[in-house]
């Protein structure tokens, strides 16, 4: 994995690209895309409708798709003992962080079999800032996004937050999958 630090209007995040067997990176592949199309994804029930459209409208032989996924840092809780909870928060972003290479990796998957390259992001942090950031970074001809995500404490992609967030920030065009 490649790790990538930034700081931008929000928190600091931390960005890994993927690279691994179940994952192209076309860079590696000498690839020049016609077009970069960056999709988030999570565990929500949308990122299967945000996959499918990016396998239903994009062209296997010419198109780059950037799969991203950020999850949350564990947060603290009151009256935990220090050593405790670093090991705990410790132990929660690395299954997070596990969680979201294998979100990453199963979509990957059904993109790569597809015919499609696929490049896989992953951040520990806000998902605006991530997308935020991939946009400069990827620089995407086009970004999609599920219209609502997790909720509770992995809220991820969700209508009025993040999506809403990337429609209004966004400088390249920007699809919303139900």
């Amino acid at each position: 994995m490649t790790h990538h630090h930034y700081k931008a209007n929000r928190p600091e995040i931390s960005i890994m690209e993927v690279e691994n067997t179940e994952i192209v990176n076309a860079s590696q592949d000498n690839f020049t895309p016609k077009r970069t199309v960056l999709c988030a994804v999570d565990n929500s029930d949308c990122s299967p409708n945000v996959v499918e459209w990016a396998k239903k409208n994009l062209i296997p032989t010419s198109d780059l798709i950037v799969l991203v996924n950020a999850y949350k840092k564990a947060r603290p809780l009151v009256g935990t003992p220090v050593l405790s909870y670093l090991e705990v928060v410790h132990k929660l972003e690395e299954q997070a962080q596990k969680q979201a290479v294998k979100t990453i990796s199963f979509y990957a998957q059904r993109l790569t079999n597809a015919g499609y390259y696929v490049k896989g992001v992953i951040a520990c942090g806000d998902p605006r800032s991530l997308i935020d950031q991939q946009i400069t970074i990827q620089k995407p001809d086009l970004v999609v996004v599920g219209s609502r995500g997790l909720r509770g404490s992995v809220q991820r992609f969700v209508l009025g937050s993040v999506s809403q967030h990337v429609v209004q920030s966004s400088p390249v065009p920007v699809v919303v999958v139900p």
